[in-house]
């Protein structure tokens, strides 16, 4: 090995060392016997020669990389950093991470949701309005729900998320035959984004300091018919899945107000709320002026539980 400690940096970074290593002079250090530490980058040694290079370094530092989203002052590209952070994995004994480690952040043993014990739960997956914002806990739907069936209740619902942001927390729990699903459906057009190297749900046209986040992304699409039939083929995931384990699954329409109502007009587990599917159409609001009340969620308990009895009536939910 002819490279003691290579440094490994964006192309617009502080001197870290003399000794630079390019895509026109990485062969020539590699046959060097004299060992010495060495800087380069991605642009400068070219991705194809990363192997090479890694292979004959004794020791990797990365400096200067705070995320794959964050390349606003870098040549490399979003693509190209993440291939960079593959090819480390392969010689990870001998890397280190500075300001940011991959192996603390991406870690899909953080994502597996596990029921405590064996008794029948309700899982709620959706947005803002299923997680009970603007009202107090035990006046929302999944709550009122929870009381009803005497189920213990794991809330997987999270402000601003995305359709397919819920798809993929249900899809993640661990979810028994005879428990109950409720999807609390949400706007079609929200999207999730990557912030601080977490997949974040959020509403369409985010502002702010979060819009640079969706710079790659044209916004009309999530208007569009294909993101809207698209929802729908996800959303029949959870139908289809949950009737493979047994358990009973209601999809909720809270928010959407496009095409779910006559893509699912013949699914027994689909109920429709278009109707009260905006601000000005909640029969009530709730105490942050933006949810729906007491009120409102009562008309969500009340349909979501008359159809439950509606399709599986010769289930028992009082757990006896």
């Amino acid at each position: 090995m002819a490279i003691n400690k290579l440094y490994i940096t964006p192309r617009k970074y502080k001197s870290l060392s003399d000794n630079k290593i390019t895509s026109s002079n990485f062969e020539d250090i590699i046959k060097s016997d004299i060992l010495l530490d060495y800087q380069t980058s991605l642009a400068d040694c070219q991705s194809k020669n990363l192997d090479s290079i890694f292979n004959n370094a004794q020791i990797i530092e990365v400096h200067g990389f705070t995320g794959v989203e964050s390349t606003e002052n870098m040549i490399e590209t979003n693509y190209e950093i993440m291939f960079l952070f593959n090819r480390l994995n392969l010689v990870k004994e001998k890397v280190i991470f500075t300001e940011f480690d991959p192996y603390q952040r991406y870690n899909y043993k953080d994502l597996i949701y596990k029921k405590s014990n064996l008794k029948p739960t309700l899982w709620v997956g959706g947005c803002s309005v299923s997680n009970g914002d603007g009202v107090k806990e035990k006046e929302s739907y999944a709550s009122l729900l929870a009381d009803k069936l005497k189920y213990q209740l794991v809330n997987l619902s999270r402000s601003g998320e995305s359709i397919f942001c819920t798809i993929d927390h249900l899809l993640r729990a661990d979810i028994q035959p005879h428990d109950i699903v409720i999807f609390g459906v949400t706007n079609f057009a929200r999207h999730e984004y990557v912030r601080d190297h977490k997949l974040i749900g959020s509403s369409f046209g985010v502002k702010g300091d979060n819009f640079k986040y969706l710079k790659y992304i044209d916004l009309e699409y999530f208007e569009s018919e294909v993101n809207a039939l698209k929802c729908c083929h996800q959303i029949f995931h959870i139908i289809n899945v949950c009737n493979n384990i047994g358990a009973r699954v209601i999809i909720a329409n809270i928010l959407d107000i496009t095409l779910s109502p006559i893509f699912f007009k013949d699914c027994e587990n689909y109920i429709d709320f278009s109707h009260t599917g905006t601000l000005d159409t909640f029969i009530d609001i709730g105490n942050d002026g933006l949810h729906p009340g007491p009120k409102q969620h009562q008309c969500y308990f009340d349909k979501i539980y008359q159809k439950l009895i509606d399709i599986y009536p010769n289930k028992s939910y009082n757990n006896e």
